[in-house]
């Protein structure tokens, strides 16, 4: 199946974890919802702002309901769309993301901002604010019980974090101490180890409650268990 329309490079592209929709994100701005049954276009939208720098990236909701939509390298719009209604269900004006994730079970986005954010996953509404890193926070992970959120920073920070979001709290933190780099992925590993990629394009994993400097994985090496 080809699927076409955009008239400008994709950028960010999201399945939808319920129906068989798929969501992307083209440079400068347009968002396209596709059946991917059929091949159509369910919907076409543009937030009223482009993103003047980047695309707009997008990611579905754990019930699939919600599209979360945001510009990428520009202060513009976050939009939460409503797959269901086809509506609008907010809108928040002049935010810098560059990142959101949702809890697993869909009640609250973590947004990567100047702070990280908590908000509402319905409403958009800021909840709780979590305050630590000195940069940008350019990537974030749920543990897969929404207890524990980890985040990474920019070349700025450069730090990865881990927050117990029922005590509001950071209770653990690795700061490198040779180089700056960007945090450019990560994910948890269990509850104890967490997996990411920085600019040396090498994965790294960090034991957090025990180990102080994470440890490098050779390509094609097998990544242990977090009990191991």
């Amino acid at each position: 199946m080809r699927l076409e329309g955009h008239t400008g490079p994709i950028f960010s592209l999201a399945f939808n974890p319920v129906e068989h929709v798929l969501a992307s994100g083209a440079y400068l701005g347009e968002i396209r919802v596709w059946d991917l049954d059929s091949g159509r276009i369910i919907e076409v939208f543009q937030p009223a702002k482009e993103s003047l720098y980047g695309g707009n990236s997008v990611t579905f909701s754990p019930d699939g309901s919600t599209l979360a939509v945001w510009p990428f390298g520009a202060s513009s719009q976050f939009v939460l769309w409503n797959l269901h209604s086809r509506q609008t269900d907010a809108v928040l004006e002049d935010r810098y993301i560059s990142k959101a994730a949702w809890i697993p079970d869909g009640r609250l986005l973590a947004c990567g901002e100047t702070n990280v954010t908590l908000r509402d996953g319905k409403t958009g509404k800021l909840l709780k604010e979590l305050r630590g890193h000195a940069g940008p926070i350019l990537n974030l992970a749920w543990s897969s019980d929404g207890q524990l959120l980890a985040t990474g920073g920019d070349e700025d920070d450069s730090s990865l974090r881990i927050w117990d979001i029922g005590q509001g709290q950071q209770i653990a933190v690795y700061r490198p101490t040779q180089y700056a780099q960007n945090v450019e992925s990560l994910a948890f590993r269990g509850d104890d180890a967490v997996v990411y990629i920085n600019d040396s394009d090498q994965p790294h994993i960090w034991y957090w409650r025990t180990d102080l400097e994470p440890q490098a994985i050779s390509h094609g090496a097998r990544i242990p268990d977090a009990d191991n």
